[in-house]
């Protein structure tokens, strides 16, 4: 790509800043959205191909000079944090809308972060055998998150297909308008939504610090920076068997709070 590494962090930091604000945007717009298929799945629907192609834009660099790049970078990565917004929101409230069984809602999130986690794990392991697979250049880059486009597409459109939204508003259409100011204004005034926010700060920054950690720890100790995908599996599988085995029961049992609570610690 010929960037520096400092411009592409620097980069990621401001536009994960404006992510949060676009977070709560895209949450009021999925709030008002009103059609045949429900107010979550026609973002799904929408979006699905515009990610597969922004993510190939992001990797099809032109060479147009440094500056340029710069430039090409700053959009297309912007443009690909919106369309994901504007597609994982929905995504992410989705179950609240297909069931008010708490117990359900806590399964299909547990099956939704597994299925998270596992694609994660796959794109770690098979990123960098497929780029040497098809040549190590940067066309072997653009070949391979095409690949991944086309899957991420397909698997939205899979979403769409097979989910169903069955819990409508009481009262909608008596239901009063709330002022974007006045919604920010009760949020920050939540304790437990603070809380919230503040715990997801700093899980992920713990995440990115491990990846960061992950890949040092391949190519500067153990010399070979293949080995990114073997250590992520090794991190990832212990949290893909405690999710498919003890965290529905745990939650059932125990309750959400105090599951979270001995999962931190014992984390810690």
């Amino acid at each position: 790509m010929g960037m520096k590494a400092a411009i592409i962090s620097t980069l990621m930091l401001v536009v994960r800043i404006i992510a949060g604000f676009m977070d709560i945007a895209s949450g009021i717009v999925v709030d008002k959205t009103k059609t045949k298929y429900g107010k979550a799945r026609p973002w799904i629907l929408w979006m699905a191909i515009p990610f597969g192609i922004s993510t190939i834009l992001l990797f099809s660099i032109p060479n147009i000079g440094e500056s340029g790049k710069l430039v090409y970078v700053v959009i297309t990565y912007v443009l690909l944090n919106v369309i994901y917004t504007a597609i994982n929101i929905p995504y992410g409230v989705l179950n609240s809308l297909m069931t008010q069984d708490q117990n359900e809602r806590s399964e299909i999130n547990i099956y939704r972060m597994f299925c998270s986690t596992a694609g994660s794990l796959c794109v770690s392991v098979l990123v960098l055998p497929l780029v040497s697979l098809f040549g190590g250049e940067q066309s072997a880059w653009i070949i391979t998150f095409a690949i991944f486009g086309i899957v991420a597409t397909f698997m939205f459109f899979l979403t769409f297909k097979t989910t169903k939204e069955r819990v409508t508003a009481v009262n909608e259409e008596k239901s009063q308008n709330i002022s974007f100011k006045d919604g920010m204004k009760a949020l920050i005034q939540n304790k437990y939504w603070i809380i919230i926010v503040l715990l997801l700060v700093v899980l992920f920054m713990n995440m990115g610090i491990m990846g960061g950690s992950m890949i040092y720890y391949a190519q500067y100790i153990l010399n070979d920076k293949k080995l990114v995908g073997g250590l992520s599996i090794a991190q990832n599988i212990p949290t893909l068997i405690v999710m498919l085995t003890i965290a529905m029961p745990l939650i059932k049992k125990y309750g959400k709070r105090n599951t979270a609570i001995s999962g931190s610690i014992i984390f810690i």
